[in-house]
């Protein structure tokens, strides 16, 4: 090999180094990537935080506090080929951070597309309701009537027995089913078991003063007598003694265990307890001492005993199947049966005023039996009222019925062969329909009719008006001054509105089916008829609807929307049908789509229609092309959706037992639920207006909702 020069020597050197240079820069990240010796950095950039309290990590680990919005990068580097995992390890307060562009696999390079972006919670606030439901129990306390209803105790003034007053109510957790009166305290018995006692000193202002649970989650009666509360607990089997001397501070003392029974009703006389236990009849207790409750005696009923009032030397039991029952308890150890009286009904509560008995019979109303000889009762007097009598009180020469749908009825019994009905008050029931109009919302009630309040503060949501309707009113549509209620048993009725303190029937027509849902367009109003499929009527003259056309669908309509030329009818069996009703006497079906669940509400907005799909939850159907339906996307609820309604980028859906659900509608293909709020009962139908939701809840009444940060 020949000697190099220096200058050739020179040459290689410099070759040799810039060789080595590049081969560092390549295993440090060199050929356009940055980086160290050490390894890359992952970084993040972060929108839309309001505050701190965002915590990430990487890997599970390498955890990167953020207090603000911007750029940041976490601390510890990762060689080449490392995979990285970024995940929110802690939520900021009231708000959601997602990650776009998770995780990957570094490359040569420093990772900065990662994207952490937050937004602010939804939540649905309950900010005022006007609270009612089916009254079950009631007692008479001068002049106040106090009903357990679905949603709590309800306050009524009976100082003017032929216009009862609405007076006060007070919130339950659940269904209250049995009241008893103390002084200045009401003894309130919820369904699971919750017992609250409420300072009724001043009937306007009830307010709690103290609560407590008893065993097994369930109560079904309670009374008072001295110092101490009578609890039937059903699912353990027996009572619970509860010491009430201090109602601020109420303490179990004792309690008559039964395994596996159901007692239903308990009353108190001297030293016994009277407990009713269904299926097993009557069981005397003794209570003398209320720590130690011992079973004494024992009878079985024929049919399911529910409830038992004592006087003198006799019990009146109320036995649903049985009638009225009639036992002697001279003989604590061994009563005996002397005497029954079939009614007309299910006797569900008994009241005795010397030697007539006050029954509330369900269907058969009230009934007034005389047991001056107990051994052959005989009945002297009847009232049918219109709901099912659960309850029943006396005061003077009135009988007060807690009467399910129907509310409080009021019986004069002076002249017991002829009782008459002089009073009511429609407590809030089924509210199975709701419409918006303004600062007005106007719901269909059921039994309880058209009822119209003022929501202008919604805290504080007032009833102003109602009209008692001639059936169940189940749907109602508002619509300039009229309401548009469709009842049970067929009946369409248009009620005028324009004095809301005082509406006012007007016209209907009897469409011989089962309307539901309606919507109005012009001079036509679209019912979506159970039976008989969609109905279309002229109210021109509001006087005197008049039937244009029938359209017979193939299964069940229960709900209708409108727009422009075409019908969306949701059918039960058969999905979303879309008809051309130009010509409203002649309605033609062009398309239909058939959806899995079962259809009962439906809404159109531009060239969408949103199903509320019972079951399979929200809908979302392209009507582009009437004749040819494509379904976009859907949302699957945890309940059952009975109604939607649209109003912005959001579906408000009513999901039965589920309460309220709000929907992200923006992306239709990929929908998003954003806010929820569980009701007391079942929720049937929920409107948007003026910037609330409004709630026809069948357990707790009406409530206003408001969206926040949506």
């Amino acid at each position: 090999m020949p000697q190099l020069n220096l200058a050739s020597r020179l040459a290689m050197f410099l070759l040799i180094m810039l060789v080595l240079i590049v081969l560092v820069l390549q295993g440090c990240g060199g050929g356009g990537g940055e980086g160290s010796s050490t390894g890359y950095t992952v970084s993040v950039t972060v929108t839309g935080l309001n505050g701190a309290g965002l915590a990430l990590q990487n890997n599970n680990s390498d955890d990167l506090a953020v207090n603000e919005n911007g750029n940041f990068t976490f601390s510890t580097k990762n060689p080449d080929q490392s995979t990285y995992n970024i995940t929110v390890n802690t939520q900021p307060k009231y708000q959601t951070c997602i990650v776009n562009n998770a995780s990957g696999t570094i490359s040569l390079g420093n990772i900065t597309n990662v994207e952490v972006v937050c937004r602010s919670n939804a939540s649905l606030n309950l900010i005022g309701e006007l609270i009612g439901g089916i009254p079950s129990d009631i007692v008479i306390q001068g002049d106040f009537a106090y009903l357990a209803a679905q949603a709590g105790l309800y306050i009524v003034n009976i100082s003017d027995p032929t216009n009862p007053t609405f007076v006060s109510t007070y919130d339950t957790p659940d269904n209250a089913v049995d009241v008893s009166i103390a002084g200045d305290y009401a003894f309130v018995a919820n369904r699971f078991g919750h017992i609250q006692i409420i300072n009724i000193s001043n009937p306007a202002f009830p307010t709690e003063a103290s609560s407590f649970d008893v065993p097994g989650n369930s109560a079904s009666a309670l009374t008072v007598n001295g110092d101490y509360l009578y609890i039937t607990a059903s699912y353990t089997g027996g009572i619970q003694i509860v010491d009430i001397s201090n109602p601020a501070s109420p303490s179990t003392v004792g309690a008559y265990i039964v395994t596996n029974d159901s007692p239903r009703g308990v009353s108190i006389n001297g030293n016994y307890a009277y407990v009713t236990y269904g299926v097993d009849g009557l069981r005397i207790i003794d209570i003398s001492n209320p720590a130690l409750p011992v079973l004494t005696g024992s009878i079985d009923t024929p049919g399911q005993a529910v409830s038992a009032t004592v006087s003198g030397s006799y019990a009146y039991v109320a036995d649903s199947g049985g009638g009225l029952r009639i036992i002697d308890i001279s003989d604590p150890v061994l009563p005996v049966e002397v005497g029954f009286f079939d009614t007309a009904d299910q006797v569900a509560g008994v009241v005795v005023i010397g030697s007539s008995v006050y029954i509330a019979d369900r269907r058969g109303g009230m009934r007034i039996i005389n047991v001056s000889t107990p051994s052959t009762p005989t009945e002297i007097g009847a009232y049918d009222t219109p709901g099912n009598g659960s309850g029943i009180a006396i005061s003077g020469t009135y009988a007060y019925i807690a009467d399910g749908f129907a509310g409080l009825r009021v019986i004069d019994i002076s002249t017991a062969a002829v009782p008459t009905e002089v009073g009511f008050y429609n407590v809030p029931a089924t509210a199975s329909g709701i419409d918006s109009n303004g600062h007005y919302s106007y719901v269909a009630d059921g039994f309880g009719g058209l009822r119209i309040l003022d929501i202008s503060a919604p805290a504080a949501p007032v009833e102003v008006g109602f009209y008692i309707t001639s059936n169940f009113a189940r749907k109602v549509t508002v619509n300039g001054s009229y309401a548009y209620v469709s009842m049970q048993g067929g009946k369409f009725s248009i009620i005028d509105i324009s004095d809301p303190a005082s509406p006012t029937e007007i016209g209907f027509n009897d469409l011989l089916g089962t309307p539901y849902g309606t919507a109005i367009s012009g001079s036509y109003a679209y019912v979506a008829d159970r039976s008989r499929g969609l109905v279309i009527l002229d109210i021109s003259n509001p006087a005197l609807p008049i039937i244009v056309s029938v359209y017979d669908t193939p299964g069940q309509l229960r709900d209708v929307a409108v727009a422009g030329n075409y019908a969306y009818a949701a059918d039960l069996n058969y999905g979303l049908r879309i008809f051309d009703v130009t010509e409203r006497t002649s309605p033609v079906e062009v398309g239909f789509y058939e959806t899995p669940g079962s259809p009962s509400g439906v809404a159109v907005v531009g060239n969408t229609v949103y199903v509320a799909n019972s079951q399979a939850g929200l809908r979302v159907i392209d009507i582009t092309s009437p004749d040819l339906p494509t379904e976009l996307g859907f949302y699957d609820t945890p309940g059952n959706v009975s109604s939607v309604q649209i109003s912005g980028n959001y579906a408000y859906i009513a999901d039965h037992r589920s309460g309220v659900r709000v929907i992200d509608i923006s992306s239709p293909t990929s929908l998003q639920e954003v806010a929820a709020f569980d009701t007391t009962g079942e929720v049937f139908q929920v409107v948007f207006s003026n910037g609330y939701i409004i709630v026809a809840d069948s357990g707790s009444g009406i409530g206003v909702l408001e969206l926040v940060n949506p």
